[in-house]
């Protein structure tokens, strides 16, 4: 495995090379926290430093996956990860930086962005003047999981009946507060946050660019589902998530509002966790029909 390397460091975000190559060159975030400690580090030394911390504000994510699609290496792409520093106060400053480095370093990189990354990468084209590519995959333009508050009280609220029930509903809450971070920049996706409702108000800017939405929803009953799939399903409905209507954390209609503003949305089904890695073949098509500078 080739070693990450820091590649450029703001005020507000790391900029870190996963992958070299001659081919596309590509920014991509999935919106996840991460200090430079982290970059090398293991997965489960990541854990050890933070899964236990109530106070994460000096502190990276304590799950964060690895998206390296399969296309990346049949394109010999060149792959440069975005992550939140975790002293980042909100969002907007993380926007408003990167868009800013975009303009004036960036010359024909494609723009990726999944969960609340696609959310981060939305409002960066919003301020981002020459044309770009871009990829979004089952965006949070509001979710329940910006709130630990509300996941809580949903639990809560739709919990069974019986002892088993009761059990179920204790160990997910404690999933709940051990996964979530309690940042500035979670709390911004959460349900008409003002960054939220700010980035709706500025869509008609993504005109300007040559954008994929790609949509996820769960799977559907007739599939066969794998027991990560049953268990997230489970989950998003325990949260009052439809999975026939969401990906199990992301309501649908929440992630397909920017259709009148772009160049295309495509649906797939997928829990939202799987959703990049889903979306691989439409991101392989995508990198093959645009031309980009050599890394």
């Amino acid at each position: 495995m080739r070693k990450a390397k820091l590649f450029y460091e703001g005020n507000n975000f790391l900029l870190v090379k996963r992958r070299g190559g001659g081919g596309p060159i590509i920014i991509q975030t999935s919106g996840y926290t991460m200090d430079k400690k982290a970059i090398n580090k293991s997965w489960i030394a990541t854990q050890l430093r933070t899964v236990l911390h109530r106070n994460r504000s000096r502190l990276p994510d304590p799950f964060i996956m690895d998206h390296m699609l399969p296309c990346y290496n049949r394109l010999d792409v060149a792959v440069i990860e975005l992550y939140i520093k975790p002293n980042c106060k909100s969002l907007e400053d993380l926007v408003e930086e990167f868009a800013i480095y975009f303009e004036y370093r960036c010359q024909k990189v494609i723009l990726i962005g999944h969960s609340k990354g696609a959310l981060i990468m939305t409002a960066a084209l919003e301020r981002i003047a020459k044309q770009t590519t871009a990829i979004l995959v089952a965006p949070t333009f509001g979710t329940i999981t910006g709130s630990e508050k509300a996941m809580l009280e949903k639990l809560e609220e739709n919990k069974g009946k019986g002892f088993l029930e009761n059990l179920k509903t204790v160990f997910l809450k404690k999933v709940v507060k051990i996964v979530s971070s309690r940042r500035p920049v979670d709390r911004d996706m959460y349900y008409e946050s003002d960054f939220v409702n700010e980035t709706k108000r500025m869509f008609y800017k993504l005109k300007d660019h040559n954008i994929t939405n790609i949509v996820d929803r769960c799977p559907e009953k007739s599939t066969k589902q794998s027991i990560k799939n049953k268990i997230f399903i489970d989950f998003g409905k325990r949260l009052g998530l439809s999975p026939e209507e969401s990906d199990g954390m992301v309501e649908t209609a929440n992630q397909e509002i920017t259709k009148e503003f772009i160049k295309m949305s495509i649906d797939i089904q997928a829990i939202h966790p799987t959703a990049l890695e889903s979306a691989n073949n439409i991101i392989d098509d995508v990198l093959r029909k645009e031309e980009f500078s050599k890394a």
